[in-house]
């Protein structure tokens, strides 16, 4: 029998770990945390490439109470690795951040790992790091 169904149950888990980081970087952009707090897990950590380092609540209390907020928020996974109920990625980040009434550029190479609990869960976001790189897009 030949199989023309060439997509992998990997290029699944691929397809919607990318699915997930596009509605987690669009929902930050236009304010929609409930979305973003589902996307990340309970046991999340947030690395930032300035070296701040937040859980899932202290990272939702930054963008919700602290005035952090993604003007801009680009970011392309160039390889996603499954095992099982896990995936990591790695990617290029782009985003414009407005603090404390100051815009910054942010460009970030990033690491991000991903779990589900089982299969007919939705992938969520167990760590993100990013070391800043030079303003790239």
């Amino acid at each position: 029998m030949i199989n023309d169904n060439y997509e992998t149950a990997e290029d699944t888990v691929r397809g919607e770990i990318i699915e997930r980081e596009a509605a987690r970087t669009a929902a930050l952009v236009v304010g929609r945390f409930g979305e973003v707090a589902d996307i990340y897990d309970d046991r999340l950590t947030y690395t930032h490439s300035n070296g701040w380092r937040d859980d899932k609540q202290s990272l939702l209390a930054r963008v919700t109470e602290a005035g952090m907020r993604y003007e801009e928020f680009e970011h392309r996974l160039d390889h996603v690795t499954v095992i099982g109920d896990i995936a990591a990625a790695t990617g290029l980040m782009h985003a414009v951040v407005a603090t404390d009434g100051h815009r910054h550029e942010v460009s970030s190479l990033t690491s991000t790992v991903w779990t589900r609990r089982s299969p007919d869960e939705p992938w969520t976001m167990l760590l993100f790091h990013s070391s800043a790189t030079p303003t790239v897009r």
